[in-house]
């Protein structure tokens, strides 16, 4: 794990001992996130509500080197959800918010070939 990732880890374990719940918001665009396929495609950042005390409880909630993890409720259905530390970009506690600005994945840039410039005997 880089220190990054590292300080959004210990930022969330604390929220867990200390809070009820709290909020994530995810980019979906990142490598390895697993939700629902209509808020990936959506391509919007997501509000996810994780906590260990929360009205519909997350059993198998994990947070470890990887990122978070657990079995989270949309409109009252399970959906096992993996949630890459990349893809982290907020984590909200009552007034408090702690945002990371992640750079967009890369997309291939292209450059136009240059045509070379003839030579002609004169």
């Amino acid at each position: 794990m880089g220190a990054l990732a590292d300080t959004k880890r210990l930022v969330l374990e604390q929220l867990l001992a200390a809070e009820d719940y709290f909020l994530l918001i995810i980019d979906p665009r990142q490598e390895g996130v697993v939700l629902p396929s209509d808020l990936i495609d959506a391509g919007q950042p997501v509000a996810l509500n994780v906590g260990h005390r929360m009205p519909v409880p997350i059993p198998d909630l994990v947070v470890d080197e990887r990122g978070v993890a657990g079995t989270l409720s949309f409109d009252r259905s399970p959906f096992h959800c993996t949630l890459p530390w990349a893809a982290v970009v907020q984590i909200s506690a009552g007034n408090e918010h702690l945002v990371w600005v992640v750079p967009p994945p890369e997309t291939p840039v292209t450059t136009p070939k240059r045509e070379r410039p003839k030579l002609r005997v004169v």
